[in-house]
């Protein structure tokens, strides 16, 4: 498959966006050694301030879409909000799997380990959240007195 067949193919519901679509789709792999994430198809179409909101990626690299193939879907997780940035990348579509590689022919994956990625994402998303409750409750002792 062609980068352009790629980035124009609405049969996939999750797409990894990349600047090495191409070598991606040549290998018919998707992983390893960086964190797997992916979002809606409609990403495909993006870029600019539009690709940035909806996926963070930074506007300097020519992204192309990587479908992910339906038998690989399963092996993505939503994202379970806990604080801003899991809030924003539950809301944008967001999905992450566990540091692996998915087989673009077949959508099998193959577990290596944790996406410390998206791990460090929920510590500081915890930390946000238990400092605002925390501040939230000084407050509210505060005015008490």
């Amino acid at each position: 498959m062609t980068l352009s067949q790629a980035s124009t193919n609405t049969g996939s519901r999750l797409v990894h966006m990349s600047t090495y679509a191409e070598d991606i789709l040549a290998s018919g792999k998707l992983g390893l050694p960086t964190s797997n994430y992916a979002g809606p198809a409609s990403n495909a179409g993006l870029s600019g301030w539009s690709l940035i909101a909806r996926t963070g990626l930074l506007p300097t690299g020519n992204f192309g879409a990587v479908p992910i193939p339906a038998a690989g879907n399963p092996a993505f997780s939503k994202v379970i909000p806990i604080g801003p940035i899991t809030s924003w990348q539950r809301l944008t579509g967001q999905q992450y799997t566990a540091n692996g590689i998915i087989d673009l022919s077949t959508g099998a994956f193959s577990r290596s380990g944790v996406n410390l990625n998206q791990a460090e994402i929920y510590a500081v998303d915890g930390a946000i959240a238990v400092g605002t409750i925390g501040a939230g409750i000084q407050i509210t002792k505060e005015r008490r007195k």
